[in-house]
């Protein structure tokens, strides 16, 4: 029985992390062509630029790595989901 339960909880871990992606991609991207790009793609282009979060004055602070050949596409993301109010 124990198997059954780690196998349950990893599907729900996988189907929150899929779902996490899906709204990331509808949320802060709805006029580009990223919002319909798989997870695989979305985590090759996005997800591993060179990035640091600094702490100042009771702030996150983001700083991308303005090399990286997909970083105006992910602050103009990061900028919109940062725009959205609050639940």
């Amino acid at each position: 029985m124990q198997g059954f339960d780690q196998n349950r909880i990893w599907l729900l871990i996988v189907q929150l992390a899929n779902d996490l992606l899906t709204w990331t991609g509808l949320l802060a991207y709805p006029e580009h062509q990223a919002r319909q790009w798989e997870p695989k793609t979305l985590r090759l282009r996005l997800f591993t630029i060179a990035a640091t979060l600094a702490h100042t004055s009771r702030q996150r602070l983001l700083h991308v790595k303005k090399s990286a050949p997909w970083a105006v596409l992910f602050t103009t993301g990061w900028d919109c989901l940062t725009g959205l109010s609050p639940p």
